[in-house]
């Protein structure tokens, strides 16, 4: 009966595709200690409709980790004394993975850099982008970073748009995107961006965003799962 509840408020964690495009980033502390507490993440998604018959999406997460300390960062459980801001402090072990439809393609993946000294398991380099099947007719791009003492470092995928991220009907071109948040992150920093096929004209936007030139933005504070849908006439 929990369960139900839980899901029908959307509390549940489960994955929530609707039609059209979809992302949803997700990070996993395995580093045994509180870095979430105080690490700052932000998202860029670029999506570039300039050329209808190969839409592309790019996804750009970034991690800041403000801790104050000194390397090197040792993987493994060493709690020290135990206090919370001790454990606050600490290196960030992220392993991320960017949710999409498994009609994408792959085209370039680059994970942070680091060195496997940094792994509890040395033959799994950062850098590397493992490519995981998804229930829901999704699939995931996912790689470990590891985010030093007072440093940022980012991880960036770059595809090619399943079918289904576009529709036409009378002589207009619909894009649909479901920006799906992360269950038990409070608040996430994404930044969209959408370029449309020069000479195009744009009928109606939700949200809002803005448009310069042939470039429609917008900067959201992910707070629930957001819908976004842009309709606009090709040339």
């Amino acid at each position: 009966e929990a369960a139900a509840i839980l899901a029908e408020r959307g509390w549940d964690g489960a994955l929530r595709p609707a039609a059209g495009d979809y992302l949803m980033v997700v990070e996993t502390n395995v580093g045994f200690n509180k870095v979430n507490a105080i690490r700052e993440a932000a998202i860029t998604y670029a999506v570039d409709l300039s050329d209808l018959a190969a839409p592309v999406g790019q996804v750009v997460a970034a991690y800041t980790n403000p801790a104050v300390g000194q390397g090197p960062c040792v993987p493994g459980a060493a709690y020290g004394d135990g206090r919370y801001l001790t454990l606050v402090n600490r290196c960030y072990w992220n392993y991320l993975r960017v949710f999409v439809r498994d009609t994408t393609e792959l085209l370039e993946a680059v994970g942070p850099p680091g060195p496997s000294a940094w792994l509890e398991l040395p033959d799994a380099p950062t850098g590397s982008i493992e490519v995981w099947p998804e229930p829901k007719g999704l699939q995931s791009f996912g790689t470990l970073m590891v985010v030093p003492y007072g440093t940022q470092q980012a991880a960036t995928v770059r595809y090619a748009l399943g079918p289904e991220a576009l529709s036409t009907e009378g002589g207009l071109t619909t894009y649909n995107l479901r920006l799906q948040k992360q269950a038990g992150i409070d608040v996430i920093d994404v930044t969209l961006s959408v370029e449309l096929p020069t000479g195009s004209r744009l009928v109606s936007t939700a949200p809002r965003g803005r448009l310069t030139g042939t470039t429609w933005q917008l900067a959201l504070t992910l707070r629930r799962d957001t819908d976004v849908r842009l309709v606009f006439q090709a040339p």
